[in-house]
């Protein structure tokens, strides 16, 4: 599926047969805003991250081998949240952890998580290990499903966020149901390349 596309983790940048793709995440603009915005302080962002990050490559193993391995119990608590809401909505793992891009909007980032229910739907879920949701979801999802889509040619029906707690059911579900978000995403993505081409980008 990812054929010919790179990623360099160092300076997150994309590259589809060696030419720079925008990046998700930079087309929506990001989430330190939001950190700082909440009076986080730098060192504190860099653990949060660091905690998602495993979190993240947790529940992309129990996507893939059916276990959490792991000695970490507060990590454990988190991942946890995620295998309850796998058994309460009797969705099953499809892809995890996957590149994709749009070839048309010149773009690439990496989504979390497919899941298929019972009728065989995909639900694209994004996984968040935040004390709130930010906003911007909405058109990272929707920049995620227009490029799996265009990928694949496989419909993607039903966008969701869910915010892994560590505590109680474990778990808050999100619909992201906005009728208007690819829309805006792509005139993001678009905007974007126009400033980029001025600046010398030859995307």
């Amino acid at each position: 599926m990812n054929s010919g596309i790179s990623f360099n983790s160092d300076k997150h940048i994309y590259r589809l047969e060696n030419r720079e793709m925008l990046n998700v995440t930079r087309i929506i603009g990001g989430n330190l805003d939001d950190f700082l915005f909440n009076g986080a302080t730098m060192d504190n962002i860099r653990k949060a991250g660091k905690f998602g990050t495993l979190v993240h490559d947790l529940c992309h193993e129990f996507n893939e081998t059916g276990k959490i391995k792991t000695t970490d119990k507060e990590a454990r608590r988190y991942v946890n949240g995620w295998v309850q809401l796998l058994e309460n909505k009797q969705w099953s793992p499809y892809k995890s952890e996957i590149i994709v891009y749009s070839r048309k909007y010149k773009f690439a980032g990496r989504l979390d998580s497919l899941l298929r229910d019972k009728s065989n739907f995909i639900h694209l879920v994004d996984i968040k290990v935040r004390s709130s949701i930010p906003v911007t979801v909405k058109l990272q999802t929707a920049g995620y499903k227009i490029a799996h889509e265009e990928m694949t040619g496989e419909k993607i029906s039903y966008r969701w966020c869910v915010n892994l707690t560590g505590k109680g059911i474990g778990y808050v579900l999100y619909p992201l149901k906005g009728l208007m978000d690819a829309h805006t995403f792509i005139c993001k993505a678009i905007s974007m390349q126009w400033d980029m081409t001025w600046a010398g980008k030859n995307l």
